[in-house]
């Protein structure tokens, strides 16, 4: 009978959580985004987070709310992909990496892992295997440049490479190849722990840049005239909280959507004008400043900088 009993209360217990699971909601897109933010919104919303990091999260879900339904396709395209890569690769930018360890070897070591992590079921987040999977298709194409065959042939040689070429690609490896090193030799929640902040400021950088954008002048009369709420949104909606499914390498996906519109003609407004007389001749603001009749060039310009092939 104690038994029954006992039996009786497990499965009550595993019906209401399973009950609390399915009521969850999370936020999402209805509209379509880039997959890897997509992935960062859900995998935010997984973790854990501090009340202080869900009302911060629920403030960047408001102003996106309101920027993204006023920013072309492209622009959100750019802007989500731009940040969330730069938030990642900045990481180990400036890391003193010893790039003779990383060869095709290291690559079919992490691959390897990869597997494992599938086939155990590791609890690792959306946003994580889809970045994992995104710097290994990455690391593959660094070490199968030619500027890798070099590079091997220099050190067996003694000498050093200084040719713009390299000098790039060394740069990418040092961004690259670290985050894979790590993901070979970390167990998972150490991984976890060193993405989950990374989530977190590409996902506030790219609601204080949408914002920013709104703040240009072409938006005077398409700023939003109905504030976001959380049970009014328009570009984000409310959505079950499903089991977690593996995220496609998106490797080959174009930087900007196909037939956003990027290649419609300007207005007219912007047209470059063809000769002097014609910009003079264009109608000028009362306040638009005049040329000093008293400057004089300098004798020389400063010249501009290529840091991608600036020396360490």
């Amino acid at each position: 009978m104690i038994q029954l009993l006992q039996l009786s209360i497990f499965f009550a217990l595993l019906c209401l959580a399973d009950s609390a699971h399915a009521s969850k909601k999370i936020i999402s897109s209805s509209k379509p985004l880039p997959t890897e933010f997509i992935l960062l919104l859900e995998s935010v919303q997984r973790d854990d987070l501090s009340d202080k990091s869900k009302v911060q999260f629920e403030q960047w879900i408001i102003s996106l709310d309101e920027s993204f339904g006023v920013l072309t396709k492209d622009e959100i395209f750019f802007l989500c992909k731009a940040e969330i890569y730069k938030a990642i690769l900045k990481k180990y930018r400036n890391s003193e990496t010893d790039l003779k360890k990383f060869n095709l070897y290291f690559l079919k070591t992490a691959v390897a892992k990869v597997e494992q992590v599938n086939r155990e079921k590791v609890a690792l987040s959306l946003f994580s295997k889809w970045m994992i999977q995104a710097l290994l298709s990455d690391l593959k194409s660094l070490l199968t440049a030619p500027q890798n065959l070099n590079f091997i042939t220099f050190v067996q040689n003694g000498t050093d490479v200084t040719s713009p070429a390299f000098i790039i690609w060394s740069k990418k490896m040092k961004m690259v190849a670290p985050w894979v090193d790590l993901f070979i030799n970390s167990v998972d929640s150490e991984f976890e722990s060193i993405v989950r902040p990374i989530q977190l400021e590409a996902l506030q950088t790219i609601a204080i840049y949408a914002d920013l954008l709104l703040k240009q002048s072409r938006f005077k009369d398409a700023w939003p005239k109905k504030k976001s709420t959380l049970t009014g949104l328009s570009f984000f909606n409310w959505k079950e909280l499903q089991e977690t499914k593996e995220p496609a390498i998106i490797a080959n996906e174009p930087l900007l959507p196909q037939g956003s519109g990027s290649s419609e003609a300007p207005p007219a407004a912007w047209t470059p004008k063809d000769t002097p007389d014609a910009i003079t001749s264009s109608k000028l603001p009362p306040n638009y400043p005049t040329p000093n009749p008293d400057y004089l060039p300098p004798d020389r310009l400063p010249q501009p900088v290529n840091d991608w092939i600036q020396a360490q």
